[in-house]
């Protein structure tokens, strides 16, 4: 009750410092009316507690800039009519449909979970991650069973939980089948995220289902019980009380708001069963800094569907069992649980159970290539370097300049190593890097391919590696992402001076890849496959009584790593080196956490990359606790594209990487090491645009784990994906950096995650391993518009176009011909747009509305990187070669557009047609072309009736106009003419009458 409008109006007028709000209107309800006084109070600085006026509801990030014009579209959740799909209806708010099997047992349900729709679902929390309630899959069982026949739950057994981190909707399936007998059915329940349709179903659960209900044999009429103790549950919202008798347990929860609702939906509401667990929490059950994982259960009933309130009570079973009953608010019963186990568990082992049960574990295999046979035209390709007539980069530019023609392919033969191995990389790298730069840098050879030769890159049942090739390899990968087109890397079986064979060079001629190996002139090509585990893993504690090194200790993820060696590996002695050592930030915290876990810690400065200093540290270590491990996790980073490196900025990556790991590796190869594990990353497999000197050096670290193996040593190289919250190193790493390895294709796992793969990944035999979890619609996305990494084909099938078809359209780009219909004016509206919304994809933009048309792209946040992404993707979207300078010289999107219409259109209207270039390679083919005389024979044959075809079909107007008679070039025509072309002449002339 309140003052309507006018009221308000006039007591407006009669106070001056205050607000009236009118509750009350007459031309519009009550809850709008309402509402809207809500909403003034709000703007006037009085907020009321939201979350009563709308509750279950969640709270949304909206824009922090007003007029950024993007449309945040509320998600509708209107169910889907699934009967045109020849399902049914579940009507279940958990399952959305359900399908039984023709002439057998078994019914499977599916579904979809999203925290939009159900935000209760994100709401049980471990260590600040959400994950699915089990008491939901025990709801989804007797769901299924319900509907089956089979409404009595006679067992569940948890095999792991549901993380819903980072997964966004999650489908799900409930599968039930044949059992032990007519009475039985089995039941399983699996998981996987929406759009992950590469990724394996996880089995979460697995039961039995029965078709008899026992009766319920209790009651709670008399409420709260006699002689009740109270406990606190302060700390425990979903509790409205809980009490204590002797060893048996009581407490009453209710559903709030619009679960409340739904209440009747639900056989038996998650949130309500899942109280039970805090019921145990809030009475001590359990272990410190652990959480409870209710995994078996056994004779589950709901005997009154609906409920929205309950009363708990919880008994000791047998053994370490409990047993659960809930009543409603009267006391009747609701549902039972015979007998409930739970175990305490860390929050890493719940939050590692996704990766665990997941396929992100990868190799590089090398695979034969299975592309279009080899051209047996000679390469058209010239040797850099050595005493051929190209010693350098500047004798090419001046035959260029002089007349001569490009060459499609440049070699360039990489020198063996010899000596230090971290010299050697060194000089190697700045080499190339020098020539690299000149030759993208250089408009002279943009319609050329710099072929960089290496020996020993590459692993294929071959000696051990050549490092340096290793890192070279990390280097030029990283150049082709910034530069794609650009240059090719060739691994070879024979010295790299020698070049390639010229069959082998035949056939990378018109490879469509990036890298490949030659052996004995086959080709191979890289390919990621999946590594699968094996079932069952050995143990993997190191010897408590030995010391395991630690690099790198002073980051998040060292620390996170070091924590994760002592709970969850069994260390009991540790050496954390960093640079700064004891003054690192969150040592001191984190070696008091770990002596009081039982662990003795030490803590070192010490500059690994130093011979004499990592001398001194190893000798440090008493002989009572020798080395048994080492873990390499330092790095450094000083990203730039491949123009900008300089010798400085490779040494500052190269140290930590290179020096380090050799260090470590040439001071322990006499100790009996279990494990000597080096931390690399996935860019030394892919390369990484505006990160070569980091790839670099993780691709060495790959190298030496190879070589370790080589020698009987063991060495493990893990080649990480991307971190959440990786700290160290990935502290450096901006939103925009991740929101492009998103668009690469690489999404991140947690640390929790990342650690149970640093476990799993040690319990394979193999060197490098790389742990990374992918995104394959992203990968599949990019597939299609040609961007995908060639490495990714082994997982998702290349879509573009096949390399006949392209040849088949002609030299013109597929833009320009849909160009060549349209406007001046519907030509650059197109053009701009496209720019536009590259630009908007190379920021991680959902739309364009931030990039205007006259907007200089520095002022929006482009810097070098985005600039190469947007050039790159302009090219492939295009077909053009534009400059690696492109934003630079065209500083917006209108500018861009212009020279787009400029090449696209205006230019290839003024070149010669593309029949003129194919009559040169025709021309060409024939004076390579060593024929016998009968082949020849044939070959002219075929070219003068080509040339008859082709004379005739355009002296038709002019013979249509004037009919003179035959010419003399026609007289010499039949005097010449074979008696096969006056037969094929005869058929034309009377099939045209």
């Amino acid at each position: 009750i309140g003052p309507g409008g006018v009221l308000s109006a006039l007591a407006q007028g009669c106070i001056d410092d205050a607000v009236t709000v009118p509750v009350l209107r007459a031309d519009r309800p009550e809850p709008q009316a309402i509402v809207t006084a809500v909403a003034q109070l709000h703007t006037h600085g009085v907020s009321p507690d939201w979350r009563t006026l709308f509750p279950g509801a969640r709270k949304v990030a909206l824009p922090t800039y007003a007029f950024q014009r993007e449309r945040f579209w509320l998600e509708g959740t209107a169910a889907l009519d699934v009967s045109s799909a020849g399902l049914d209806s579940s009507g279940h708010p958990l399952l959305g449909a359900v399908v039984e099997t023709a002439g057998g047992q078994e019914m499977l349900f599916t579904g979809q979970l999203s925290p939009a729709h159900l935000p209760w679902t994100v709401e049980n929390t471990v260590a600040g991650v959400p994950v699915l309630p089990v008491a939901a899959f025990v709801e989804l069982a007797l769901c299924a069973g319900r509907q089956a026949g089979f409404p009595h739950l006679e067992q569940l057994d948890v095999a792991a939980p549901l993380v819903l981190a980072h997964q966004g909707a999650v489908r799900l399936q409930v599968q039930v089948g044949a059992g032990q007998d007519d009475g039985r059915r089995a039941v399983r329940i699996y998981s996987r995220a929406v759009g992950s349709g590469d990724e394996p179903w996880v089995c979460h659960v697995t039961g039995e289902l029965a078709r008899n209900v026992p009766a319920a044999g209790f009651d709670m009429m008399i409420w709260p019980p006699a002689d009740a103790e109270p406990m606190d549950v302060t700390d425990h919202p979903g509790l409205r009380a809980a009490w204590r008798v002797g060893d048996e347990l009581y407490a009453e929860a209710a559903l709030s708001g619009t679960e409340r609702e739904r209440a009747d939906r639900y056989g038996l509401h998650p949130v309500l069963l899942d109280t039970v667990l805090e019921t145990l929490a809030s009475a001590g059950t359990g272990e410190p800094g652990k959480v409870l994982l209710p995994h078996a259960w056994s004779g589950v009933s709901v005997h009154a569907p609906g409920a929205g309130t309950v009363r708990i009570r919880i008994r000791p079973a047998d053994g370490d069992a409990v047993a659960v009953e809930l009543a409603g608010a009267d006391g009747a019963p609701v549902a039972s649980v015979a007998s409930l186990r739970t175990r305490p568990v860390s929050p890493q082992q719940v939050l590692a159970a996704r990766a665990l049960n997941q396929d992100w574990l990868f190799e590089v295999d090398w695979v034969e290539h299975t592309g279009p046979a080899a051209s047996s035209a000679q390469p058209d390709a010239v040797v850099l370097g050595g005493d051929g007539p190209f010693p350098g980069i500047d004798a090419l530019r001046q035959a260029v300049d002089g007349g001569a023609p490009l060459p499609a392919h440049v070699l360039l033969p990489c020198p063996p190593s010899e000596g230090d191995a971290a010299a050697a990389t060194r000089k190697l790298l700045t080499d190339v890097l020098a020539v690299v730069q000149e030759w993208v840098a250089d408009e002279r050879f943009t319609d050329a391919k710099l072929v960089v030769v290496t020996r020993g890159a590459v692993a294929l049942d071959g000696p051990a590696p050549d490092l340096a090739h290793v890192a070279l390899a990390g280097l030029v990968k990283s150049a082709q992402a910034e530069h794609p087109d650009r240059l090719l890397l060739v691994d070879t079986d024979m010295p790299a001076t020698d070049g390639i064979p010229g069959p082998a060079l035949a056939a990378l001629a018109g490879l469509d890849e990036p890298q490949a190996a030659v052996r004995g002139g086959t080709v191979f090509v890289p390919r990621l496959d999946r590594i699968t585990p094996p079932e069952e893993t050995p143990g993997h504690t190191w010897d408590p009584q030995g010391t395991v090194l630690l690099t790198g200790a002073s980051g998040g993820l060292g620390l996170s790593l070091a924590r994760h060696l002592v709970a969850e590996r069994g260390a009991r002695r540790l050496l954390l080196v960093s640079r700064r050592g004891p003054a690192a930030e969150g040592i001191g915290e984190i070696r008091a956490e770990l002596t009081e876990l039982g662990a003795h810690v030490d803590v070192a400065a010490c500059d690994i990359a130093d011979r004499d200093a990592a001398a001194a540290l190893l000798a440090s270590i008493p002989a009572e606790h020798p080395l048994v491990a080492v873990v390499h996790a330092a790095g450094a980073l000083d990203d730039g594209v491949i123009t900008a490196l300089t010798p400085e900025r490779l040494d500052t990556v190269l140290r930590p990487k290179v020096d380090g790991a050799l260090n470590l590796h040439e001071l322990t190869r006499d100790l009996n090491l279990s494990a000597f594990v080096l931390f690399s990353s996935l860019a030394g497999v892919l390369g990484s645009a505006g990160a070569a000197n980091y790839a670099a050096g993780n691709a060495f670290l790959d190298g030496l784990a190879r070589q370790r193996r080589a020698e009987g040593l063991p060495g493990t190289s893990l080649a990480w994906g991307l971190w959440t919250d990786n700290g160290g190193m990935g502290d450096r790493i901006t939103e925009a950096d991740r929101n492009r390895m998103g668009r690469a294709g690489v999404v991140p796992f947690t640390s929790a995650e990342g650690l149970a793969l640093f476990d799993l990944a040690l319990t394979l035999d193999e060197p490098v391993v790389v742990p990374v979890r992918l995104d394959f619609p992203g990968l599949r996305s990019m597939a299609r518009t040609g961007m995908m990494p060639a490495v990714f084909r082994g997982l998702v099938p290349d879509t573009g176009a096949a390399p006949e078809e392209a040849a088949a359209a002609g030299r013109t780009p597929a833009l320009a011909r849909r160009l060549a219909g349209m406007s001046e004016a519907d030509q650059e509206k197109v053009l701009l747009d496209l720019v536009r919304s590259q630009a908007a994809a190379a920021l991680g933009l959902a739309s364009t509305a931030t990039i205007e048309p006259a907007t200089a792209f520095r002022t929006i946040g482009f810097d070098s990187l985005t600039s190469v992404e947007l050039r790159n993707r302009l090219n492939a979207a295009t077909g053009l070669r534009l400059k690696p300078t492109l934003v630079f010289d065209h500083p917006n999107p209108v500018a861009i557009a212009r020279l787009l219409h400029k090449e696209l259109v205006l230019d290839l209207a003024a070149e010669t047609p593309p029949v003129f270039d194919d009559l040169d390679r025709l021309e060409a083919q024939l004076a390579a072309a060593a024929l016998d005389g009968g082949d020849r024979d044939k070959v002219t044959a075929r070219l003068k009736s080509l040339l008859w075809k082709w004379t005739d079909s355009h002296q038709d107007t002019a013979a249509a106009a004037t009919d003179t008679g035959p010419s003399d070039i026609d007289l010499d025509r039949f005097d010449a003419a074979t008696d096969d072309e006056m037969f094929d002449l005869i058929d034309q002339e009377l099939g045209s009458l």
